[in-house]
């Protein structure tokens, strides 16, 4: 049987892509955001949870997971 081809995909990603060159530096996330950031993963959102339960279970009178 034949297919029909679509060109929805490729144009949906031509469209993405030249949106993303115009407004692409006005797109920020929060710092905090760690998936699907370039440069950024797991071992980042770890780091940042380790260094903040060491924080708390420093301060006098507050405790992270008493």
């Amino acid at each position: 049987m034949y297919q029909g081809i679509t060109f929805t995909p490729v144009i949906s990603k031509l469209f993405e892509a030249v949106l993303l060159s115009i407004y692409g530096s006005y797109l920020n996330s929060d710092p905090l955001q760690f998936g699907f950031k370039k440069d950024s993963g797991c071992n980042h959102a770890l780091f940042t949870f380790y260094e903040s339960v060491k924080f708390y279970n420093k301060r006098e009178g507050l405790s992270c997971f008493s």
